[in-house]
């Protein structure tokens, strides 16, 4: 009996040894179940942090590349702007000295047509002169014939 005691003490102390050590197990496996759930868990935030946080960079980059190509669009069209404001200057000023030119052809024009009548008055006061000599000459012949003929008839005395 001694030994079935001894038996059984020895049988209830392994089983709860046996059964403590059991548990300490199920709770050791527990344990590292949620340890690793939580590394799953905690991982898979990092991941989604950092996939988040290269979506919000991919997302300023493109900012940052839309906003250097909206500064480069906005420099060209202030260019062209420009530019165009220059070919107007220089078309309103071409057509300033096409004008110019033709109020200035117009004074040449007017300026040839004085010459013309100066030398037309040139000619006719040239001509007026030289009738105006003429006329003395005729004039002044004409008195001379006299002249001798009342010279003639007095020495005479026709």
């Amino acid at each position: 009996m001694r030994y079935i005691v001894l038996t059984l003490t020895l049988g209830l102390i392994s089983t709860s040894a046996y059964s403590q050590s059991l548990a300490d197990q199920i709770n050791a496996v527990d344990k590292s179940y949620q340890h690793e759930q939580s590394s799953a868990e905690a991982a898979n935030r990092k991941a989604i942090a950092a996939e988040r946080a290269r979506k919000v960079e991919a997302q300023a980059r493109e900012a940052a590349k839309q906003k250097a190509q909206d500064k480069l669009l906005k420099r060209d069209l202030s260019y062209e702007d420009e530019l165009r404001k220059v070919e107007l200057e220089n078309l309103k000023l071409e057509l300033q000295a096409r004008r110019t030119r033709v109020e200035r052809s117009n004074e040449f024009i007017d300026q040839e047509l004085k010459e013309q009548a100066a030398g037309t008055d040139l000619i006719q006061s040239n001509a007026d002169a030289v009738r105006n000599i003429s006329d003395g000459v005729k004039e002044k012949m004409k008195s001379q014939g006299r002249a001798e003929e009342k010279k003639a008839k007095g020495f005479w005395g026709f």
